[in-house]
């Protein structure tokens, strides 16, 4: 932004990734499971 001017200028920002969906989504179960494994607990269920 031009402090002067009072009006902001054009940034240009160009940027690529690879994503890998299979590691994402193997990440986000054993981070579910492991919030199960932690905080759930039964009483019921002497195993």
């Amino acid at each position: 932004m031009t402090l002067a001017a009072g009006k902001p200028e054009k940034v240009n920002i160009q940027y690529n990734f690879d994503k890998n969906l299979a590691s994402e989504f193997t990440q986000m179960y054993n981070e579910a499971w492991t919030g199960v494994e932690e905080n759930f607990y039964d009483k019921t269920s002497m195993g």
